[in-house]
């Protein structure tokens, strides 16, 4: 894991599997009550003790004070799923019978749903601690997403968050921008908003990218 140092703290790329339960219950600070029954079980402990071994942790982004304290992580997916749950530890967060149907449907899921193209990054959550906000770690790791994605090739990410989001305002400032809406129908008391949006950032024109991979196939 290679660190980008920003004065107090240090934005790195993976983290060590033992700090999964770290970056787990900060991620369901602010999601995991709105997954609670859906695709996290009711209870606290059992949400987040999921979510801590389904989670790759190659896929998250952490910022972290020089003490190892976890300030702010961020999570991508790339053309691999953001949660690789196994069947044992779905059948024991949610119970026998729930757990294995609910398996059997994220299995289905899986094996149906289309692959990000190799040029797509998703930022699928991003939280900063609260007692670090106003410190710039959403910005800073939202730079550190974007160089990567960057070295690598891709010519887009893209993110969808609710209406209500104040994080909207960080995403717009670096040059997102919506490019769908839709709305939640019956769920939104429970999400706390009415609509999805859907934010799309350009890494370099479509024209640039397809150049790019003619370039690379000469070589």
């Amino acid at each position: 894991m290679i660190g980008a140092p920003h004065g107090d703290y240090r934005v790195s790329r993976g983290v060590d599997p033992a700090q999964l339960r770290a970056v787990a219950e900060l991620f369901y600070g602010p999601f995991g009550r709105k997954l609670s029954g859906v695709l996290l079980p009711r209870r606290q402990e059992a949400a987040i003790r999921l979510t801590a071994s389904a989670l790759c942790p190659g896929e998250v982004y952490a910022a972290m004070d020089h003490d190892g304290v976890l300030m702010g992580i961020a999570i991508v997916r790339g053309r691999a799923p953001v949660l690789c749950p196994c069947r044992a530890d779905v059948v024991d967060a949610f119970g026998r019978l729930s757990g294995g149907l609910r398996w059997l449907v994220y299995s289905l899921a899986v094996r149906r749903a289309r692959p990000y193209p190799r040029s797509t990054r998703s930022i699928e959550g991003l939280v900063v601690r609260e007692s670090s906000r106003g410190r710039g770690i959403g910005t800073a790791m939202l730079e550190r997403i974007i160089e990567d994605a960057r070295l690598e090739g891709a010519h887009e990410l893209e993110l969808v968050v609710g209406d209500t989001n104040p994080a909207r305002r960080l995403y717009e400032r670096v040059g997102f921008t919506v490019i769908k809406r839709g709305g939640v129908g019956p769920f939104a008391r429970r999400f706390g908003f009415k609509e999805l949006l859907t934010y799309k950032l350009q890494l370099v024109t479509r024209d640039a990218w397809q150049a790019l991979r003619a370039e690379g196939a000469a070589r």
